[in-house]
């Protein structure tokens, strides 16, 4: 896949539909994302990246939602774990 700088739509984790798994990434064939609520204030994203294309490629992705975003770039395969704490409704 050639280099872009346009956003690619990866995967919406929801509690109803916590996997997604995406193969078409700039810099790794495998990628499966998993979502999980652990309190009414904090979700954990596990994501597992495999199949890099060259040594020397890497990954941006962007986690988002309607209250906060997070940008990480990924130069490795493997596990990679995030928590990301939400704010109540009474701190909105």
């Amino acid at each position: 896949m050639p280099f872009t700088m346009d956003p690619v739509y990866v995967a919406d984790l929801t509690p109803t539909a916590p996997t997604s798994s995406y193969a078409y990434g700039n810099c790794f064939s495998e990628m499966d994302f998993s979502f999980e609520i652990t309190s009414p204030t904090t979700f954990d994203v596990t994501m597992v990246l495999g199949g890099k294309r060259s040594p020397a490629c890497h990954e941006y992705l962007l986690f988002a939602n309607t209250e906060m975003w997070h940008l990480e770039v990924f130069y490795g395969v493997g596990t990679h774990h995030f928590t990301f704490e939400m704010p109540t409704l009474a701190e909105q």
